[in-house]
């Protein structure tokens, strides 16, 4: 599946941006397609801003999601990409999980953002780690390139990569039982989650691990799997 994991539509008079999510997408689909989309969200953003009949006191634009479920963890990765791509508009929006009312109600990216920092503390890292290479972070990261045979990334949240993973990616490296690692291609990986270890083969669809029964669980929509290794 390419470039329809998202459809975006504007409802101007009522000042919305609706995100129809397909709903078996993955959320490596869904952070992918979101950066891709970034600059068309802000350009309807400023488009309803800047709409002459706007007779609103306060400049607020609604961001609705809708189409499939999101874990906490998700929600909180989702928003944290709409925030890279509309810095200096987050004051002016609010963004509505159709399916988590209960949960998370209306509230503004900023106010999501500041309330845990430990929680909302994600890292996009902008370029491929190479062999020899270790980053370590506080908080989630993605990664917008690959990480190669040999390099290592460690972080005490979630980490997504959207290229390929070759070497050692360790989420939840502070004991948080709770992360994952996805990844666009796994081929010759090591993961590691707290403290469960996984060594795969290939996967060449996107792929997410997370811990389940107190073992690494891999779901993968394509695999050719010719090694996984559980380690306790």
């Amino acid at each position: 599946m390419e470039n329809d994991n998202i459809i975006l539509n504007v409802d101007s008079d009522n000042r919305k941006i609706k995100l129809n999510i397909f709903k078996e997408s993955t959320i490596i689909d869904i952070i992918s397609e979101l950066l891709d989309k970034k600059d068309v969200i802000k350009e309807n953003i400023l488009q309803i801003f800047n709409n002459e009949n706007n007779n609103y006191e306060v400049n607020l634009v609604y961001i609705e999601i809708s189409g499939r479920d999101f874990n906490e963890s998700e929600k909180e990765l989702f928003q944290k990409t709409l925030k890279v791509g509309l810095e200096n508009l987050l004051s002016n929006i609010i963004i509505e999980f159709e399916d988590a009312s209960k949960e998370l109600g209306l509230f503004s990216i900023d106010e999501l953002f500041e309330k845990d920092e430990e929680i909302s503390n994600t890292k996009y890292i902008k370029h491929s780690i190479r062999s020899g290479i270790r980053e370590e972070y506080l908080g989630s990261v993605v990664l917008l390139g690959d990480l190669n045979n040999g390099g290592q990334l460690i972080a005490s949240g979630n980490i997504i990569i959207l290229g390929a993973l070759r070497g050692l990616a360790h989420a939840g490296a502070t004991g948080n039982k709770k992360a994952f690692v996805g990844a666009k291609e796994i081929e010759n990986a090591q993961v590691r989650i707290a403290d469960k270890i996984i060594e795969l083969g290939l996967y060449e669809e996107n792929t997410l691990l997370s811990i389940k029964n107190d073992k690494i669980v891999v779901e993968s929509k394509e695999k050719k799997d010719y090694k996984r290794v559980q380690r306790v």
